[in-house]
């Protein structure tokens, strides 16, 4: 019994739509970084590697179909990057300082207004307000 991807094509349709046609495997690069990202044994340095990895390949790449969304994506792992390196710091400093504290949070912050903003303009560009 040969098993059919056919059943399954329209959730994949779907969770590949953002995609340009050339990079739809695009999605599995997140999954094998984020699976290396989260091992538990894995060190500071190869989960930075991972995360400067991504960021570079949608940098050069630019794998989504809207410009816009691979400047946002290249945006959020950047920034990324730069909160896991203060945290990073933080936790193995003897005394941590107020400025790396509060960049930290700053930018945790913004990343969740930018989420936001960018859920809520896609939602009204689908409904029609934007054009």
């Amino acid at each position: 019994y040969r098993f059919k991807l056919v059943r399954f094509k329209p959730f994949l349709e779907f969770y590949q739509a953002c995609y340009s046609d050339r990079y739809h495997w695009f999605s599995a690069v997140y999954c094998i970084a984020f699976i290396i990202f989260l091992s538990a044994k894995t060190s500071f340095l190869v989960q930075m590697m991972t995360l400067i990895t991504v960021t570079t390949l949608v940098t050069l790449l630019k794998p989504y179909r809207s410009e816009w969304t691979n400047i946002s994506d290249t945006f959020l792992v950047l920034n990324l990057v730069f909160v896991y390196a203060l945290l990073y710091q933080q936790v193995t400093a003897q005394k941590p300082d107020n400025a790396s504290t509060a960049f930290v949070y700053i930018s945790i912050i913004a990343v969740y207004i930018y989420t936001i903003a960018r859920g809520l303009y896609v939602l009204l560009n689908e409904l029609g307000l934007f054009k």
